[in-house]
C-alpha cells in the first residue's frame, strides 16, 4: 500500500521542477498537481479495494400481492417555441399541439423482507399469472392514476394474498467481506480445477434462488425450502442452502466450503452423503456464531430421510440455535492493495498530470501575473 502513496510523491517532484523552470507554471498550480496526484491515488486505492472486499448475500422475502398495469393513452400539450420576423423585429412565440402517448402494459410484484417497506419488481405477464393464482386468484380492479387520459383502460388490476401462504422470493444485496481477499486464520485453500462442486448461486432470474442443488434437487422440494427460508429470512436473517452429494465422501463438503470461502454473510449450508433413505454423512458449514446449530443440523440430516419431513425440523432447529455472525468482528482485518494497482495508479496519474501540466502551460496566468490573452 505504501507502494501507492510513493507514487504520489512524483507528482510533488515534477511540479517542483516545472515551477521553477517554466514561467507559465505558478506556485498555486503546483500545489494543485501535487494535490490532484494524492487524490488520484486515494480514489483508485479505494475503487481497487472496494472491488476487492465488495461481495452479496441473499435476502429471503414473499410476494404481498401483484399488479397488472393495462394499456392507456394519455393526452398532453407539448410546448414549442418559434421566432417571428427578423431583424430588431424579431421575436419568440410558443405554441402548444395537443400529443398523444401510449403506456404499454406492464406487470409487477410487491415484496416484503421482513420490514414495513414495500419492494416493488418488474415481472413478466406469465410471471403474473403464476403468481395471481397461487395468491389465490382474485383479481381486483382499482382506479389507476391517468392524468391526461383520452383511450385505454382506467383500471388497475391487484390480486392480494386471499390462501395466507406465501410466495417466496430472494434478492442479492452488496456486503463488505475482508475474509475473501485477505490471507488469515480463516483462509481456505485453492480448490483444483474441475472439482465437482457448486457455483454460489445468486439471482438466476427466476425471482427465487435456487438453493436445493445436486442430489437434494431430487429429494426436497425446492419451493417449499424456500418458503422456509422466507418464514427464517425476517427474524434469523439467514439463507439456508440443501446440497446433496450422492456416493462422494465428505470431503467434498470441505472443498465446497472453500470454493465458497465459507459461505457468505448470512449463509448457513447443510451437505450431506448417500441416497435420501441412507444419509452417510453429513457437514454444515456457514458464518454463524453458533456452533451448537451446526452439530445439530448434522444430526438431524444422520437421523433422518432427506425429504420434504425434514424441513420443520431443521426450521426448528436454525429459530432456536442460529445466530448471524457479527460481520463487524472482522473489521480487524487489513486489505493490501494488489500490485497490479500500482500500474493502474501509473497509468491514471500520468493521464491525469500531464493533462493538467497541458492545462497550466497553456492558461492565462504566469510568474509575472500577466494573462496571456
Amino acid at each position: 500500500m505504501w507502494m501507492y502513496y510513493l507514487l504520489a510523491c512524483i507528482p510533488v517532484a515534477v511540479g517542483a521542477a516545472m515551477w521553477i523552470n517554466n514561467k507559465n507554471v505558478v506556485w498555486w498550480e503546483w500545489l494543485a498537481s501535487s494535490a490532484l496526484g494524492f487524490m488520484t491515488t486515494a480514489i483508485v486505492h479505494v475503487l481497487i479495494v472496494s472491488g476487492m472486499t465488495t461481495d452479496h448475500e441473499i435476502w429471503s422475502g414473499k410476494v404481498e400481492y401483484v399488479v397488472h398495469y393495462p394499456k392507456w393513452i394519455e393526452e398532453y400539450q407539448e410546448s414549442h417555441t418559434r421566432i417571428i420576423g427578423s431583424g430588431k423585429n424579431a421575436h419568440t412565440e410558443t405554441y402548444y399541439t395537443t400529443e398523444h402517448k401510449t403506456h404499454h402494459p406492464h406487470w409487477s410484484s410487491f415484496e416484503s423482507y421482513g420490514g414495513t417497506d414495500e419492494v416493488e419488481r418488474d415481472i413478466t405477464e406469465d410471471q403474473y399469472n403464476g403468481i395471481a393464482k397461487f395468491l389465490g386468484g382474485v383479481i381486483v380492479p382499482k382506479r389507476g392514476s391517468r392524468h391526461g387520459f383520452d383511450g385505454g383502460d382506467r383500471n388497475d388490476y391487484y390480486c392480494h394474498n386471499t390462501k395466507g401462504e406465501i410466495y417466496p422470493i430472494t434478492s442479492v444485496h452488496s456486503f463488505e467481506n475482508r475474509v475473501k481477499c485477505s490471507p488469515t486464520v480463516f483462509s481456505f485453500a485453492d480448490v483444483p480445477v474441475g472439482t465437482p462442486v457448486f457455483d454460489w448461486v445468486g439471482d438466476d432470474g427466476n425471482m427465487a434462488t435456487k438453493r436445493c442443488l445436486g442430489a437434494a434437487t431430487a429429494s426436497v422440494n425446492g419451493f417449499r425450502w424456500g418458503q422456509m427460508n422466507t418464514r427464517l429470512g425476517a427474524s434469523k436473517k439467514v439463507n439456508v442452502f440443501l446440497i446433496g452429494f450422492g456416493e462422494k465422501d465428505s470431503s467434498i463438503a470441505h472443498l465446497q466450503e472453500a470454493k465458497w470461502i465459507g459461505g457468505k454473510k448470512n449463509d448457513l449450508v447443510l451437505c450431506y452423503g448417500g441416497s435420501r433413505s441412507n444419509t452417510t454423512w453429513a457437514y454444515v458449514f456457514g458464518w454463524t456464531e453458533s456452533m451448537l446449530v451446526k452439530r445439530n443440523l448434522e444430526t438431524i440430516l444422520l437421523e433422518n430421510k432427506i425429504d420434504d419431513t425434514i424441513i420443520p425440523k431443521v426450521e426448528a432447529e436454525i429459530r432456536a440455535n442460529y445466530q448471524i455472525k457479527d460481520w463487524s468482528k472482522f473489521d480487524y482485518i487489513a486489505v493490501e492493495a494488489p500490485w497490479w494497482g500500482v500500474i493502474v495508479v501509473m497509468l491514471v496519474m500520468a493521464l491525469s498530470q500531464v493533462a493538467f501540466m497541458y492545462w497550466a502551460t497553456q492558461n492565462e496566468f504566469d510568474k509575472g501575473g500577466v494573462e496571456n490573452v
